[in-house]
């Protein structure tokens, strides 16, 4: 199965899961936080357990059988990175002297999965070998998001370095996770796994709201606030639930594309309404559509040596 082509189907799924977690949980964050009076924690926490509990009465209405300890602790590595987000946004590293680092170098971690996949693989930390095309096309994409957002972003002083260095390990923690997780789910998984890992977020969520937002916490208008939690609920469900079924499904090199996708999926709306006036966006795009249109194809098996003609006569 790890050698064959990427479906029709797999491929639409990953366009879906890029715009899911691009222009579409983008358009909804804002009216969903002013609707929980910007109480983002809070609000995150309460759909996020909604989502989760609605999939997990989904699948005992089915009469199937949920997580066993094995599958439940690979489900628990994979919220392990949110937890450790959330404890340095409630202040942790503030408390020990870390200077917190900027949104741009977030993306670029983030951006940069495959590079970590590739790490791992050549440390020997994870089982399978890396394509050597997904790490280019890695690099490519990175270059992309550089020509984009701008150098304050992702500029590092001093300070920041020991932050930086948790991040860093924090990114390949998060690949790591995907490689660990995916050896222990099954397709059958899918649905109870997503559902589990949305009450887990949903109770970090919670734990970080009482320990940031409880300070200044605001009355909700539920029914007000209930169309927009609804929807967000559901688009919860229903991304994690996809992302579940394409880390299963997908090879983990190409899977490892999608934070790269979510992003130039959200460039693409943006490019739209500017009608592509920009060039550095336009360029930009094009490299990252290419780059994850490599990725996600690359196989180990077109480098190997009798395919590439190399083998010795």
């Amino acid at each position: 199965m790890e050698e064959r082509g990427i479906s029709v189907w797999l491929t639409i799924g990953f366009v879906a899961l890029a715009l899911l977690l691009g222009p579409v949980a983008s358009y909804v964050a804002d009216p969903f936080a002013a609707a929980v009076q910007w109480q983002v924690l809070a609000g995150g926490a309460v759909a996020s357990g909604a989502a989760g509990g609605g999939l997990l009465v989904v699948e005992a209405l089915r009469g199937r059988r949920l997580l066993d300890a094995r599958r439940f602790a690979a489900v628990g590595l994979l919220a392990l990175p949110l937890l450790l987000e959330q404890i340095f946004h409630a202040g942790l590293g503030h408390r020990v002297g870390f200077e917190g680092t900027r949104w741009g170098v977030v993306l670029l971690i983030a951006v940069a999965a495959p590079l970590w996949l590739g790490l791992l693989s050549a440390l020997q930390m994870i089982a399978g070998e890396v394509p050597r095309v997904v790490v280019g096309a890695s690099i490519a994409g990175v270059g992309a998001v550089l020509l984009v957002i701008p150098t304050d972003a992702y500029a590092v002083v001093w300070g920041q370095v020991p932050m930086l260095a948790v991040r860093l390990l924090m990114g390949i923690l998060t690949v790591y996770a995907w490689w660990f997780a995916r050896e222990r789910l099954s397709v059958s998984d899918v649905l109870p796994a997503a559902g589990a890992l949305l009450l887990m977020n949903g109770l970090v969520s919670a734990g970080s709201s009482l320990l940031v937002e409880r300070a200044g916490w605001q009355p909700v208008y539920w029914r007000e606030a209930a169309g927009l939690l609804l929807v967000q609920a559901g688009l919860m469900a229903a991304s994690y639930w996809l992302w579940i079924y394409l880390l299963v499904r997908m090879r983990l090199s190409g899977f490892c594309m999608h934070p790269l996708a979510a992003w130039v999926a959200g460039l693409g709306v943006g490019l739209v309404g500017a009608r592509f006036g920009a060039w550095r966006l336009d360029v930009a795009a094009v490299i990252a559509v290419a780059a994850v249109g490599v990725g996600v194809k690359a196989r180990n098996l077109d480098e190997r040596a009798t395919v590439l003609g190399l083998r010795g006569t």
